[in-house]
């Protein structure tokens, strides 16, 4: 295994996802799931998905998911959780949902 390089430069990916829920076989059901870009700032992805940039939720995507991501092999890193508010045309910060504790990574992997 390699050893990783505290200079290494992170991504943070947007991944948009249809539901967040537990399945019946009690794993982890996301609907249609899709990653829709990267930034090399956690601020611009943060900004992109609140305010719904190119309209990332498409009528369907309910939550969104900024996930730090490091190069290498089944990258795991801090995962941040929004979920969209059809009012406000916009997604807003929620608490990480409790059917994805166990789930490592949306984006890559």
């Amino acid at each position: 295994m390699s050893e990783r390089l505290y200079n290494e430069k992170c991504i943070y990916t947007i991944t948009t996802a249809e539901k967040l829920e537990e399945s019946e076989r009690e794993t982890l059901d996301t609907g249609d799931l899709r990653t829709v870009g990267f930034f090399h700032d956690f601020a611009d992805a943060e900004l992109a998905v609140m305010e719904n940039d190119c309209d990332i939720n498409e009528t369907i995507y309910k939550y969104a998911i900024i996930e730090e991501v490091y190069p290498g092999l089944y990258p795991r890193g801090a995962k941040r959780f929004y979920k969209f508010n059809c009012k406000e045309d916009r997604y807003e910060p929620i608490a990480k949902p409790d059917c994805v504790s166990d789930y490592d990574v949306f984006s890559i992997g």
